[in-house]
């Protein structure tokens, strides 16, 4: 099956075939969260690939989901793209008391205006993996890390201009990409103009599952 939804202008496709399955922390997640009864092949196929740097609109947020993991894990952002040295940290890598599932948090001082991205820190082997995959550096190979490691699965959802992210903190768990979940809203993935294809294309698949 092959589904196709516009962002930013864009098709995002993937072929459910293709890709590692989705685990069932992460869709039932993504359907509690947002009234849906996707299948794992339902969000693989409308997975976007081009989620790498971000781009602000109006009132950027973020909202913490949740965590199906033994790590506590960090998130954060970047404002240097092509380095990541410039980070922010939203929350630190440490038990999540106080960060509430669903609490949306105001980022629209930090972004406004620039292009950015994302970050994941661990809390046990102090791992950084940024939404650039080629900015993820070789770690120890027992724990699934190397370099060009894609740890960041991103989302649409019914909600316009509202995207979720399933972060992976090392692949040798099998990659859940459960291990934190985040919700963005008033901003958008900027796809690389070389895969930017423009056609007429529905979100309407996700409305009736909604339904």
């Amino acid at each position: 099956m092959m589904l196709r939804f516009i962002v930013a202008g864009c098709i995002v496709a993937h072929s459910a075939a293709a890709s590692s399955p989705i685990s069932e922390e992460f869709r039932s997640s993504y359907n509690a969260r947002y009234g849906t009864a996707l299948s794992s092949s339902d969000l693989l196929a409308i997975r976007i690939s081009d989620d790498h740097l971000w781009k602000a609109g109006a009132e950027p947020r973020y909202s913490f989901i949740g965590s199906f993991t033994a790590e506590r894990n960090g998130f954060g952002l970047y404002l240097d793209p092509g380095v990541a040295n410039n980070r922010v940290q939203l929350f630190p890598a440490r038990p999540m008391l106080g960060y509430l599932p669903g609490a949306s948090v105001d980022l629209s001082g930090l972004v406004a205006n620039t292009t950015f991205g994302f970050f994941m820190n661990t809390s046990i082997f102090s791992f950084i993996r940024v939404t650039e995959p080629y900015l993820n550096g070789p770690t120890e190979p027992s724990y699934g890390g190397g370099p060009g490691q894609d740890y960041v699965w991103t989302f649409p959802t019914p909600v316009p201009g509202t995207f979720i992210m399933g972060w992976e903190d090392w692949h040798g768990d099998g990659g859940d990409h459960a291990d934190l979940i985040i919700e963005v809203t008033g901003m958008r993935p900027i796809p690389a103009p070389a895969t930017c294809v423009v056609i007429l294309a529905s979100a309407a698949m996700l409305r009736r599952r909604r339904a």
